[in-house]
């Protein structure tokens, strides 16, 4: 388990295991501050499938609520709509 995982409640883990099941890689990676630049430090978490980016979320504070943001994202964008019964007919 990364460092970062350890930060997760267990239900946050069950989704980060249903990400995964789903062949995504979840990321967290710490950016340092830049104040040159204007770059708090934060925690940059990610969602790809292959190369294809879902979703993304910087979180200064709490990576437990970026985690839940990012794992709403990435879940909209996994889910495909149903087709309209019109198509089905």
């Amino acid at each position: 388990m990364n460092t970062w995982e350890r930060a997760l409640t267990d239900e946050q883990r069950e989704k980060l295991e249903a990400l995964r099941a789903r062949h995504c890689k979840v990321e967290a990676v710490f950016v340092a501050a830049d104040a040159a630049k204007g770059i708090e430090a934060h925690v940059r978490l990610s969602v790809m499938v292959d190369s294809l980016q879902l979703a993304f979320r910087n979180e200064a504070h709490d990576i437990r609520v970026g985690f839940d943001a990012l794992c709403h994202d990435a879940m909209v964008k996994l889910t495909l709509p149903e087709p309209p019964r019109e198509l089905l007919d």
